[in-house]
């Protein structure tokens, strides 16, 4: 017979009480045998006798077994707790796989406590860490392998992300996951590279711990030998797009920071840069890191960057991070002429089909590659330049170098003078004036969007144009002898 919340709470008391009553826990365990009669509060139940008991050491048989006292009550009672525990888990592993999402959502919020007090009181002794890294690595697969219910997850998922201690062992946690010989299942590689987006950044880390542990945590360069394992083992894998861009975000930001030689790297994110759209950006991304810090030179690195630039970015998630990582590329003032024109010519075409919000972009982006070249002035009216019909930029080439910027010119800025939205309009005006002697601000027009836009143009105070020279009074219509020359209204 399934218990109420309030016959629970008495159970839990009255164990807590008294041993005579150990066997509540044994009838509250019972409840877990039908998956459909679970309720959140009895899982609440469960956590409540267990935290208790780890926080007093209840389970702890260390201390009785330096003395010799393994055949004493006390010892025999604290093993049965240790195997309801275990059992415990195994019950808690179950309802989080196939219960409910409200008891599932329960069931993974005990299972962390378990493991925050677990960590803290260990009720083994052992030479390793004391955080449970394996009982982790069971709530990251079936939690990565719940495709229906993953997203609903993540945020309670986010709030154990904060802590310091789970941050340094979700790797150790995960290592055994992916180190079989077969590629596991890719809802779990999915799920698991979302999860480590949510995890902290740089230095943008807290100092607060899961599990109150006195020792701290190993040195981050087990950490690192154990990231590199990692690696070592689901870059072998085929990933479809899906997986292959969210492997990259992860490389990025944990990965690669971690590697003691990132240089074994170049030949993934070159032939990342080949697949196109997202991937390549984020490849492109890496490329730069290695670049910039270990001066690592690129075959044909512009002619990649350069091919990236389609109408289709205009719908990519990464759209903003390829016009900064193409801002840092391009700011070197001793680029060839003919291969920052091919860019800014580019550009300038792709802009005649661009939503608003990107055209803001692109044309700071295009005065800027001006600034920094001032032969490439010579764009704005070019004499010989042509036009529409007659331009002599092929778009289609693939060679920047081949494109025959130099011999065109930048008519595409002037007909966006002609845009329906004034921002436009106003933006392409800048090859009228004077160039400005500071480069403009990317950052401050890089997240923009036609939400931003729509709202920025609805607080704008417009002027009333009058449409009539009668003021209306009501909904009828006004009577005067012009309106009835003009209209015949029938019913």
């Amino acid at each position: 017979m399934s218990l109420t919340p309030k016959q629970l709470r008495e159970k839990c008391n009255e164990f807590h009480k008294d041993r005579k009553f150990s066997n509540n826990l044994v009838d509250i365990l019972a409840h877990f045998e039908n998956i459909n009669a679970i309720s959140p509060a009895c899982i609440i139940a469960v956590e409540n006798i267990f935290t208790k008991i780890l926080k007093e050491k209840q389970m702890s048989t260390t201390h009785l077994e330096k003395d010799g006292n393994i055949e004493t009550p006390e010892y025999k009672y604290r093993i049965w707790l240790q195997e309801c525990y275990n059992e415990s888990w195994e019950k808690l592993q179950n309802t989080l796989m196939n219960g409910q999402f409200t008891v599932k959502l329960q069931a993974m919020v005990t299972l962390f406590k378990f493991i925050a007090a677990e960590g803290t009181n260990p009720y083994k002794s052992s030479k390793q860490h004391p955080f449970p890294i394996l009982k982790l690595s069971k709530i990251l697969e079936i939690v990565c392998l719940d495709d229906k219910d993953f997203n609903k997850f993540v945020d309670r998922i986010k709030e154990y992300l904060e802590f310091k201690d789970v941050q340094y062992f979700i790797w150790r946690a995960v290592e055994p996951l992916v180190s079989t010989v077969n590629k596991p299942d890719d809802i779990l590689i999915r799920n698991f590279l979302k999860i480590l987006e949510f995890l902290p950044k740089g230095k943008k880390q807290s100092e607060s711990f899961l599990c109150n542990i006195k020792s701290g945590l190993p040195n981050e360069q087990k950490k690192n030998i154990t990231i590199s394992n990692i690696w070592a083992n689901i870059s072998k894998w085929r990933h479809p797009t899906a997986t292959h861009r969210l492997l990259l975000l992860a490389l990025i930001e944990h990965i690669m920071p971690c590697m003691s030689k990132p240089i074994f790297l170049t030949d993934y994110l070159m032939d990342s840069m080949d697949v196109g759209g997202a991937v390549s950006v984020l490849a492109l991304q890496g490329i730069l890191s290695l670049i910039t810090k270990h001066n690592i030179a690129y075959p044909d690195i512009y002619g990649k960057l350069y091919t990236l630039f389609t109408p289709e970015i205009f719908s990519m998630k990464y759209k903003a991070r390829l016009f900064y990582l193409a801002d840092i590329f391009l700011t070197s003032t001793h680029l060839p002429e003919s291969l920052v024109a091919a860019f800014a010519k580019r550009l300038a075409r792709l802009s005649l089909s661009a939503p608003p919000q990107d055209i803001l972009i692109i044309i700071p982006f295009i005065g800027n590659l001006i600034l920094r070249h001032k032969g490439l002035q010579r764009l704005i009216n070019h004499p010989n330049g042509g036009d529409v019909d007659e331009d002599p930029y092929m778009m289609e080439e693939s060679d920047p170098y081949a494109s025959r910027a130099l011999e065109s010119s930048l008519w595409e800025i002037q007909t966006l003078q002609n845009h329906v939205l004034f921002r436009v309009c106003a933006a392409a005006r800048f090859i009228n004036n004077p160039l400005p002697s500071v480069e403009w601000n990317l950052s401050n027009v890089l997240e923009n969007n036609s939400d931003k836009m729509f709202l920025s143009e609805l607080k704008k105070k417009q002027k009333i144009v009058p449409v009539t020279f009668e003021k209306p009074t009501s909904l009828s219509l006004p009577k005067t002898e012009d309106f009835n020359k003009c209209w015949f209204l029938t019913m």
